[in-house]
């Protein structure tokens, strides 16, 4: 709305439709991610957001209908390479055996765990998802690209924030966020 607010009326002109984020003047998605973007500096939205969006009823991922050809929500949050390389991070940190579900449904109904003992272990597919989303737009807006090595320090840093962010909990560093985990 702030965007909005800013704007000057010209009362002498005609009306008409410019998308002041282009030189063209021509609305491009590309322009509006990087205008939504660049407004934040953190890596997730706010409090509200997590405690919504963790729970098995579903996540924000699933309202994402759009998406490049080839590409599902299920192959980009579950089977695609840098999704594998993730989720199989997370279930090797936390040692345990686990086949990953075929949809990205039947993962959030089965991952949640009930009690605050869990509030890591549940965070963890918005966390997740979230990364691969933004990793998804910044290929497909910008261009540019995390290797999977910095994708996995980004998702631990992230998961590390969110939790402070949400709880009484801190981690001198990422490391005792692992030793936590463990």
């Amino acid at each position: 709305m702030a965007f909005l607010y800013q704007q000057k009326v010209k009362r002498m002109e005609a009306d008409q439709l410019r998308w002041v984020c282009t030189t063209s003047g021509l609305f491009e998605v590309r322009s509006y991610y990087r205008m939504l973007s660049s407004q934040h500096s953190t890596n997730f939205p706010s409090e509200e957001y997590l405690a919504k969006s963790s729970s098995s009823q579903g996540c924000f991922f699933h309202l994402a209908g759009g998406s490049r050809a080839g590409e599902s929500v299920n192959h980009l949050m579950l089977h695609c390479e840098y999704a594998q390389e993730l989720w199989s991070m997370i279930i090797c940190m936390f040692g345990i055996s686990w086949v990953m579900p075929h949809s990205t449904y039947a993962l959030l109904y089965c991952w949640r765990r009930k009690g605050p003992a869990h509030l890591i272990w549940n965070a963890i597919p918005s966390c997740l998802m979230w990364l691969l989303w933004r990793e998804r737009n910044q290929r497909a807006f910008e261009d540019s690209e995390q290797h999977s090595a910095e994708l996995k320090l980004i998702l631990l840093r992230t998961l590390m924030e969110w939790i402070a962010a949400v709880s009484r909990l801190s981690f001198p560093s990422v490391f005792a966020f692992i030793d936590d985990c463990l």
